[in-house]
């Protein structure tokens, strides 16, 4: 028993370490995790479970009974016992709060303390609590930012603000989520130059500028909705996306066979190459994604099963489609988004109740019905596709509503189907996708612009030859009074309102009969 005491206590901390360099990472997604599953993680349990209730009344050994109410978290986390494992750690907070309270200047307690918010907050994350992962993370912000001066606490601050930043991404705060990143990247990138082979400093500052590639990515799409190109945010983040490539390539050159190195390089190198999609550089695009798609391939393979590994592969194979219909190799692209669909349809196998791998999925067929469409022209192949996308983000946000990202590409589904849809002149169908469209929209700007295509279709209606006069009258005014009442919500903010004056996407609403009426700015 005492040598299996040890051998456990050997495999924990292993782990733990292995916690320490990793990003928001769901703990069931460590490789070590997967090497430890079944009897000896159920073991382990049980091992700190009984070290907790031997020490948990002995106030001379509090900080030991919290680390192993932490350490009984982490595994109950890793079996996916993720109310237990919420409890475990709540139950540690509580015990190193005390002690904080106790003893104010103890670094050690400090760390424990921080630490441990840290892992509630990779929980709340896995789990689409953003809102809950971002107090957590300013609780720990606040003891790391505090009066204490240590090391540890200034690179663990560091750490949290990146985290604390992709966590405002998910909440949709974009300009907070840079501005967290931004406020501690000076400091990651002093770390990295003292010193390019501490693990750590080179995982965080690979993290930050992969968190703002991100950032800018999403800036791309606000600027282009609102008429403008895109351009400047494109360029930022290609630039970012670089800096990860750089630092993660000169990493993986020092140890190949590190596997964190190995995985931010491979999430580095399909980033870049899709945002050089976007520039476009189709050739240098192509050629990246090969890459990222090579690394993704060998990790999948290496640790096979493990939920981040396949979703990986998912990622760089639908990015490489992408790359390749740009090229002018459409039979190669589609083959590549149908393997990424097939290696998602094994994701969603491995991980059956969480709405993430039932997103990728749906994302993977999104994409692929986006690019049958434009630059191939298939349009009966798009729909098909994106029919297969809405029935899987709407499985997605019906398992867990808060899925931000996976909400706006469910507009977009809807989106593109209804232009297929008036292209075809299918009105009805049309209709359906911008009226669902309409429904989704909760974003000022995406109301903006589902109100500027419910117009779009009413008059779409009118003209169409495969309406009578009646029906096309009746389809208009739906749409006239679904746009109205999309605006007036808006015209109801006084922010929003002023924002919208002049904008000439309304030009057409403001002009038609039926919608013309309800609209007022009092």
């Amino acid at each position: 028993e005492g040598r299996a005491g040890r051998n456990l206590d050997r495999a924990m901390r292993a782990v733990e370490g292995f916690l320490t360099r990793i990003g928001d990472e769901d703990l069931r997604d460590v490789p070590l995790v997967h090497e430890l599953r079944g009897r000896v993680l159920e073991e382990a349990l049980a091992f700190y479970t009984e070290l907790l209730q031997d020490q948990q009344d002995d106030p001379a050994l509090r900080l030991e009974a919290a680390r192993a109410a932490r350490r009984v978290g982490d595994v109950q986390a890793m079996l996916d016992r993720n109310d237990e494992a919420e409890t475990s750690l709540r139950r540690a907070i509580e015990l190193l709060v005390e002690l904080q309270l106790e003893r104010p200047d103890d670094v050690t307690v400090a760390v424990e303390l921080v630490g441990t918010r840290r892992i509630l907050v990779v929980l709340h994350r896995v789990r689409a609590r953003h809102a809950e992962a971002e107090r957590e993370l300013r609780r720990a912000l606040a003891i790391a930012d505090g009066s204490l001066q240590d090391p540890a606490l200034n690179a663990m601050r560091r750490k949290l603000g990146v985290s604390l930043g992709a966590t405002l991404r998910e909440l949709g705060r974009y300009d907070e989520a840079r501005d967290a990143v931004f406020e501690v990247l000076d400091e990651l990138e002093d770390a990295y130059a003292a010193n390019e082979d501490d693990e750590s400093a080179t995982g965080d500052l690979a993290q930050a500028h992969l968190e703002l590639g991100a950032l800018a990515a999403f800036a791309i799409a606000v600027d282009q909705q609102r008429g403008g190109s895109g351009a400047d945010a494109v360029e930022l983040s290609r630039l970012h996306y670089e800096r990860a490539v750089e630092v993660l390539n000169a990493a993986h050159e020092r140890d190949p066979e590190d596997t964190v190195f190995r995985r931010d390089r491979a999430r580095a190198l399909m980033n870049l190459a899709n945002i050089l999609i976007a520039v476009p550089v189709p050739e240098d695009a192509q050629m990246l994604s090969a890459e990222g798609v090579a690394a993704a391939r060998e990790l999948a393979e290496d640790y096979p099963g493990v939920p981040t590994y396949v979703e990986d592969l998912g990622v760089a194979l639908g990015i490489q489609g992408a790359a390749l219909m740009f090229v002018g190799q459409p039979g190669d692209g589609v083959a590549s988004f149908e393997e990424a669909e097939d290696v998602f349809l094994e994701l969603v196998r491995l991980q059956s109740g969480r709405p993430n791998a039932r997103g990728r999925l749906a994302q993977a067929q999104f994409f692929q019905g986006q690019y049958l469409w434009q630059p191939t022209g298939d349009q009966e192949g798009a729909l098909d596709r994106l029919a297969a996308a809405i029935e899987n983000y709407e499985i997605a946000l019906e398992m867990e509503p808060g899925l931000t990202r996976r909400r706006l590409e469910l507009q977009l589904a809807h989106e593109y189907s209804m232009k297929i849809h008036l292209l075809q002149d299918e009105i009805g169908a049309a209709v359906e996708h911008v009226l669902q469209w309409a429904d989704l929209a909760k974003a000022p700007l995406h109301r903006r612009r589902a109100a500027h295509w419910l117009v779009q279709c009413a008059i779409d209606a009118e003209a169409s030859p495969s309406l009578d006069e009646e029906e096309s009258a009746d389809v208009a005014g739906l749409l006239d009074e679904r746009a109205a009442e999309v605006v007036q919500s808006l015209l109801d903010d006084g922010a929003t309102a002023n924002a919208l004056r002049g904008d000439p996407l309304f030009e057409d609403l403001q002009t038609r009969p039926v919608a013309a009426a309800p609209l007022s700015t009092d």
